[in-house]
């Protein structure tokens, strides 16, 4: 094998698409899951401590830009809905949601999402 095209192991993938819109998806750990939103993703920052448990990093900055005042009601519902098939694709049950964006409604996911939720992990 040539090592002009060797490949670099990632935990990051750029581009997943949830409902026709793109996102970047960073899972790392095992364990209790904590699900966050942020936008744009440095693999870096976030390591692999597994002692943090399970963490599924979405970057929503590809389908809803960096601000996250400005998502409608509608976005929100739509970012909702990506989610939830996140969770069904990965067959999560139990999360934690958090997030690194100033004025994204954490608590309109949350409530949307409540089946989901767990005690902080």
């Amino acid at each position: 094998m040539s090592s002009r095209h060797t490949l670099r192991q990632t935990y990051y993938q750029e581009s997943i698409h949830l409902n026709d819109r793109p996102y970047g998806l960073l899972d790392i750990g095992d364990g209790p899951c904590k699900v966050i939103l942020v936008a744009g993703i440095n693999e870096v920052e976030y390591g692999t401590n597994t002692e943090l448990g399970r963490r599924i990093i979405i970057d929503i900055s590809k389908t809803w830009g960096h601000d996250a005042q400005a998502m409608t009601k509608q976005g929100l519902e739509q970012l909702t809905d990506d989610i939830h098939l996140l969770l069904d694709v990965f067959w999560l049950d139990c999360v934690v949601f958090d997030t690194t964006l100033d004025g994204l409604d954490l608590s309109f996911i949350e409530s949307r999402l409540a089946v989901r939720q767990c005690n902080e992990v």
